[in-house]
């Protein structure tokens, strides 16, 4: 007879495993939606543009029907969002299928590669935790498992996704954790880091290219300013959000809301270019010049990458309530790097000494923790993307500092709010 002790460890030992084995599948599974993903949006896009610009006006509007599509006719079903993976902690009545995890790989690359203003990450999130829910389906007795590796499921694709293992375990932590367990932060861990290894042997480089030159400590209360500026930027992105897709629900059919919200993210892209898809291009374009070729794009200068500021978030809003696949993860990126960028300029034209690239990372960083209230996913994840582990004090302080504010302003995340 095996004592209770040693069937205990075995049990745990399997389970453990189970979790590493999830992390490596979320890790495949993120990084094969990533490079599809973005490698047909910048090759449609740039096609687009060197045939018929004008087609720009019909692109998101083909792509939220094709989203249309394949959930309605094709999938039988709805995309829920990160929303649905909070749910199906608390609801047995509403687990993950297996197949969300497709749903989502086709309905993402779909909308993004269309021009849908939005990114893949919440594809990733969803799909990597539908994986968690059926590989807790082998131990069909054990729900209370399944439920964690759920979780550890979205952790290990963000990790993967981002190339960022402590981005995908805070993540798990401050936003989609419901009660605390450290059996479920040590699965996380091991989903994590397991993921964090695939990626790391299959793609090492960071998604974004910097050239740092330290930060100084008389730049910390313009850091202080900025993070008021985020704060009600980050809440601005929320609130156009969440009121457009409750107007959408209220007043249009779901073939109506597919009909305005494409023309509407068309025209937009069409007036702005940097609105279509990801906008991962233009924050590149950021880090690397953010006083000289960013601010020159167009005839208007600044007032221009200003109007992106205010355009972003309602490209954004219109994309999620025509029905698209995608989240705030990288229009709060993008949004971050052009207000990070603005605000630097603004400085700097006013005779303050700061090194401006710095701003576009710590906005991103800021803009990102203030949507999630997650202050420390939105600053790992960046440095991470960014590679720019030497701002983390500037980094750490704009987070929380601008995360505590966006809460006393609007306490509600686009993921919380019902």
């Amino acid at each position: 007879m095996v004592p209770i002790s040693q069937r205990f460890f075995l049990l745990f030992s399997k389970k453990v495993i189970m979790a590493g084995i999830l992390g490596l599948c979320c890790a495949l599974f993120s990084l094969l939606l990533k490079v599809m993903a973005e490698g047909t949006e910048e090759q449609l896009f740039r096609m687009v543009q060197g045939v018929a610009p004008w087609l720009l006006l019909v692109m998101p509007l083909t792509g939220l029907f094709l989203v249309f599509v394949i959930t309605k006719k094709i999938g039988r079903t709805s995309l829920g969002g990160i929303r649905e993976v909070l749910d199906s902690q608390t609801q047995s009545n509403t687990p993950l299928k297996p197949t969300k995890a497709i749903l989502h790989f086709f309905t993402g690359i779909t909308t993004v590669i269309f021009g849908g203003s939005t990114g893949i990450e919440v594809s990733s999130v969803v799909g990597s935790s539908s994986l968690g829910s059926w590989f807790g389906l082998l131990y069909a007795s054990d729900e209370p498992f399944r439920r964690k590796l759920i979780v550890a499921g979205a952790a290990a694709g963000i990790a993967g996704l981002f190339n960022s293992p402590w981005a995908g375990v805070f993540f798990a932590v401050e936003v989609l954790m419901i009660t605390f367990s450290w059996e479920l932060i040590f699965f996380v861990l091991v989903a994590s880091f397991a993921a964090f290894g695939v990626r790391s042997m299959l793609n090492t480089e960071p998604q974004f290219i910097t050239h740092l030159h330290g930060w100084k400590y008389s730049a910390v209360p313009f850091y202080m300013v900025f993070s008021v500026v985020a704060a009600i930027a980050a809440v601005y992105l929320t609130k156009t959000v969440i009121s457009v897709k409750s107007k959408f629900a209220l007043r249009l059919s779901p073939l109506g809301r597919v009909g305005v919200g494409g023309c509407v993210v068309g025209l937009l892209v069409w007036v702005s270019h940097p609105l279509y898809g990801e906008g991962y291009a233009f924050i590149q374009t950021m880090l690397n010049h953010p006083t000289r070729e960013a601010f020159s794009i167009g005839a208007i200068g600044i007032p221009f990458v200003l109007l992106l500021v205010i355009l972003k978030p309602l490209a954004t809003s219109f994309t999620l309530a025509g029905g698209g696949d995608g989240g705030v993860f990288a229009p709060s990126l993008f949004l971050g790097a052009v207000l990070g960028g603005l605000f630097a300029q603004t400085v700097t034209l006013l005779g303050g000494g700061i090194i401006e690239v710095n701003f576009v990372i710590v906005g991103m960083a800021a803009i990102l923790s203030c949507s999630l209230h997650a202050p420390l996913t939105g600053a790992f994840l960046v440095m991470s993307l960014t590679n720019s582990y030497s701002l983390a004090i500037p980094v750490m302080v704009t987070c929380f500092l601008a995360t505590y504010m966006a809460k006393r302003i609007f306490p509600y995340t686009v993921y919380s709010y019902r």
